[in-house]
C-alpha cells in the first residue's frame, strides 16, 4: 500500500493560494483605510483654514472699524486675492503690529497642489499673493458685518462654476459662513442662499448682502 505524502511540516498548495489571497485582501484594506484617513485630515486641515481666515476678517473689522477687507484693486490675480491679502499685510500706520493672518500656508489648501508664497512668514516686503498657485481659496469682498450666518463669504477656490478640484475632480468644496464662522463640506456649488451658485452672478433676485459671489 502506498503511504501518504508527510505534511506536517509544509503546505499545500491550496492552503498557500489561501494565504496569500489573505495577505492581499489585508493589504488593499489597509491601503483604502489610510488614503481614506489622509483624505479626512487633509479636509480637516482645509476646514481649519477657512476658519482662521472667518476669524481674521472679524479682527480685521475690530482693528479698523470699516468692515471685511476689501481691496481697491485687483491686483496681481483678482479682487478676492487681493481682498484676503489684506489680512497678511503690515497695518499702514503701526508697522510693529502685523496683520491678522500672516502665515501665508494658511491660505493653502492641503489637498490641493498649491504652494505658499515664497514668504511663508509675514514680512515687511510681502503685498500679495505672486500667482493663483499660491492661494487656494475665493472670497466674496462685497459683505458687511451683519449681513446673516446663512452667507457663504468664502470657499475653495472653482474656476468654471462648478465643484472645486482643492479635494479632487470636481469632488467638492469647504465653504466659510459669515458671522459665525462655521465651515461645512458640501458636494455642490449650488449651496448658497436660496441655492444660488456661489461661484456665479447667478442670484439677480437676491439683495447683494445675501447673495454669494466667490472669487479669486
Amino acid at each position: 500500500m502506498r503511504r501518504r505524502p508527510n505534511s506536517k511540516y509544509g503546505f499545500t498548495l491550496v492552503e498557500l493560494i489561501v494565504v496569500i489571497v489573505i495577505v492581499v485582501i489585508g493589504g488593499v484594506l489597509v491601503t483604502n483605510c489610510a488614503q481614506r484617513n489622509r483624505g479626512h485630515y487633509r479636509g480637516r486641515g482645509c476646514s481649519s483654514n477657512l476658519r482662521q481666515i472667518g476669524l481674521a476678517m472679524e479682527q480685521y473689522d475690530m482693528d479698523f472699524n470699516q468692515g471685511y477687507p476689501r481691496a481697491s484693486a485687483p491686483g496681481k490675480i483678482g479682487i478676492g486675492a487681493s481682498s484676503l491679502a489684506l489680512l497678511a499685510r503690515p497695518y499702514p500706520k503701526a508697522e510693529k503690529l502685523s496683520g491678522q493672518l500672516t502665515n501665508l500656508r494658511g491660505y493653502i489648501c492641503w489637498s490641493s497642489s498649491d504652494k505658499p508664497d515664497q514668504f511663508t512668514q509675514f514680512t515687511k516686503s510681502w503685498t500679495d499673493f505672486s500667482s493663483a498657485k499660491n492661494i487656494s481659496y475665493g472670497y466674496d469682498p462685497g459683505h458687511s458685518p451683519g449681513d446673516g450666518t446663512d452667507v457663504i463669504v468664502s470657499a475653495d477656490y472653482s474656476a468654471d462654476g462648478k465643484n472645486s478640484n482643492n479635494h479632487g475632480a470636481n469632488a467638492g468644496q469647504n465653504v466659510l459662513f459669515l458671522g459665525d464662522w462655521h465651515v461645512e463640506w458640501v458636494r455642490t456649488p449650488n449651496c448658497g442662499v436660496e441655492d444660488n451658485n456661489i461661484y456665479l452672478n447667478d442670484g439677480p433676485d437676491l439683495p447683494r448682502a445675501k447673495d454669494s459671489i466667490i472669487v479669486r
